[in-house]
């Protein structure tokens, strides 16, 4: 219908059929097509660079979040004083992050709140903070060298530009730009939320398999309330058990309940089938049911007609597990639930390659100290481990309480 698109394709799926190099664009540094996206490109004041932060730094289940708010308090104050310098780039972002030393940042952070959480007095406990920032940050180092044209999501999407964003991954890749893709898809969303108010406008978010990103904080919010800016959101998952996985169990609930229209595909799993068959719902039967009596005499026999209502599922587990391919069941909110029979076009012509690869030169001093910031960081940022949370406490008490 020409509605824009942002849509995160994560085996590349959907590239190599819609694409229009004239119109469209990608967002994948492993990609020669890939825009030249930086961190001054979308923000440029304290609280965009506080968003961009804690959507890039996610604070996850941890039970101890000083190491995570510190982390987005020193990447926010030092982005926002970089962008006054006319040397500024992604790549000189991470060497003063990671490469200088203690004494260094905190000058160039006079004046800020993050400028304690460098002081050289407590240095064991401002380097795990540098090594969260290290686990987080290390997607930003695969921008570097980009030489396409400048790219703003905040403009994309504000100017209504023709044309849609593919943000791209593949298997080889993902692991690598996870963080990245999720803070592209938050500044997207927040982006929408941040204009006029307009039902006419129409700009769609597919997100298929939603749970291979890291939590998407600002999600839930934009749910809420995108209907009114425009915004409609096609979300893919294999099962509810993913998305508890990464939001928790009131979190994947929340998302859930602002899905308005769904389809449920085929599910092997019972506990999934049964979990579909309660969110189709419940239907009242009434039944007809004949009682037969006897008497001594043949006069005395009789038939008795009575009415009983039961409540039934509309659809029953087992019909969830057994459905066939292409298959599915619709449930939307005004209509009754209804069975549907798709048909797959398996001849699309392919129009663009799935990947272009680019080659990335990367920093060798800054490789070495993120490989090496990444093994110290605290378990619990790495595996959410919480016996080493504890350690981790436990080993830097003196030094948060000098701080």
């Amino acid at each position: 219908r020409g509605d824009r698109v942002i849509i995160y394709d994560k085996g590349c799926s959907f590239l190599p059929h819609y694409f229009d190099e004239k119109k469209d664009r990608i967002l994948n540094p492993f990609d020669k097509r890939c825009v030249q996206w930086d961190l001054w490109s979308d923000a440029n004041q304290i609280e965009e660079f506080e968003f961009i932060s804690q959507a890039l730094i996610p604070l996850g289940d941890s039970e101890n979040p000083f190491w995570i708010n510190s982390a987005r308090s020193l990447l926010t104050d030092t982005a926002n004083r970089m962008k006054n310098d006319s040397d500024r780039s992604i790549n000189n972002l991470l060497k003063m992050l990671l490469t200088a030393d203690l004494d260094t940042i905190a000058q160039y952070l006079t004046g800020t709140e993050s400028a304690n959480l460098v002081d050289s007095k407590i240095e064991k406990t401002a380097i795990t903070i540098k090594s969260v920032l290290a686990t987080y940050l290390k997607s930003l180092r695969f921008l570097n060298g980009l030489a396409t044209e400048r790219f703003s999501i905040k403009e994309f999407i504000e100017n209504d530009e023709n044309g849609s964003l593919f943000i791209t991954s593949n298997a080889k890749y993902h692991t690598s730009i996870r963080s990245l893709i999720s803070m592209w898809i938050s500044i997207a969303s927040n982006t929408l939320l941040s204009m006029e108010e307009n039902r006419d406008r129409r700009i769609w978010f597919v997100l298929d398999e939603l749970p291979s990103l890291q939590q998407i904080n600002s999600l839930p919010g934009t749910l809420a309330e995108c209907r009114k800016f425009g915004g409609s959101f096609i979300l893919g998952m294999q099962s509810q058990s993913q998305l508890k996985k990464i939001y928790g169990h009131n979190g994947a609930a929340e998302i859930n309940d602002l899905l308005n229209t769904r389809f449920f595909f085929r599910s092997p799993s019972a506990d999934m089938a049964k979990y579909v068959s309660n969110e189709i719902g419940d239907h009242d039967i009434e039944e007809l049911r004949e009682n037969y009596s006897y008497g001594a005499n043949t006069v005395r026999d009789g038939i008795s007609l009575s009415k009983q209502k039961s409540t039934k599922p509309i659809v029953s587990a087992s019909e969830v597990m057994s459905l066939p391919d292409l298959s599915c069941f619709l449930k939307m909110s005004k209509l009754p639930t209804t069975r549907l029979y798709l048909n797959l076009k398996v001849d699309r012509s392919k129009i663009a390659e799935y990947l272009v690869p680019r080659k990335i030169n990367l920093d060798t001093e800054v490789e070495e100290l993120i490989d090496q910031y990444v093994a110290q960081a605290p378990k619990d940022i790495q595996n959410d481990n919480k016996e080493a949370i504890q350690k981790t406490n436990d080993s830097f008490q003196m030094e948060g309480d000098d701080f």
